[in-house]
């Protein structure tokens, strides 16, 4: 599974944020776990839309080649 994710993760830039979401809502369900009873299907429901989002996003966006990209400021790496 880490090594799918990590080659779709070069493919579409906004995959990594659309992860980063995931597990910022999975983490919000386990901490509101005696709250709030989200459904197994709910949770389910919104991390798969969320992925779908992001990587549609993602071709939507165009890619940017490094000539594209702005030169370095002082100071960067």
């Amino acid at each position: 599974m880490y090594f799918l994710l990590a080659d779709m993760a070069e493919r579409f830039a906004l995959l990594k944020y659309g992860l980063a979401l995931v597990l910022m809502v999975i983490g919000m369900k386990l901490l509101l776990i005696d709250v709030l009873k989200i459904p197994v299907l709910v949770s389910l429901g919104v991390v798969a839309a969320i992925v779908a989002t992001s990587v549609f996003l993602s071709l939507l966006t165009p890619r940017r080649t490094p000539q594209q990209l702005p030169p370095p400021q002082v100071g960067e790496r």
